[in-house]
């Protein structure tokens, strides 16, 4: 499947890979990485150096949102679930604000039944993630991020990703 990324939400490219901000959500700094080649549907399919490309795209993207956004953390999953779609990586920065609104969904509350207590009884990444996707990225009427949109962050990312990197 050929999917056309428009060109004000990619944030960096080289010679293996793109990051770009994921085109359907409002939910300001969660990026996409992606092998340029549309057929790769695993890591070891790339080339060696594509390969070795990844850690240095992975550890930049991630510093990016770091310094710009200033995350309460950030995770890295990677994917291919979906028929027609490369192997890729959400990067998703998470925010104090989006723990504050996943616990005040009633919904979502659910979840807990789920915990093991040895671990805790807070949301975890699982939760969050799902949260996010679900009501940032496929809800029609998602709800609004305080502080910077998706279009007030992209020129900043962009800038950053792609200023020299001075040693790193």
């Amino acid at each position: 499947m050929d999917f056309i990324i428009d060109p004000k939400f990619i944030l960096y490219e080289t010679h293996y890979w793109r990051v770009n901000h994921r085109v359907d959500t409002g939910f300001p700094g969660y990026l996409m990485l992606a092998p340029k080649d549309p057929n790769a549907t695993a890591i070891d399919a790339l080339p060696s150096e594509g390969i070795s490309e990844l850690g240095h795209v992975l550890a930049k993207t991630l510093r990016v949102l770091d310094e710009a956004l200033h995350p309460e953390r950030t995770y890295v999953n990677r994917y291919n679930h979906t028929p027609g779609f490369n192997i890729h990586f959400h990067i998703i920065p998470l925010y104090t604000w989006v723990k504050d609104l996943f616990l005040r969904d009633m919904r979502y509350q659910t979840l807990r039944q789920f915990y093991n207590p040895q671990f805790g009884t807070d949301p975890d990444g699982h939760d969050l993630t799902l949260y996010i996707v679900r009501e940032f990225c496929e809800n029609p009427h998602p709800p609004k991020p305080p502080g910077m949109t998706v279009e007030e962050i992209l020129p900043l990312l962009q800038n950053r990703m792609n200023a020299p990197d001075h040693g790193q």
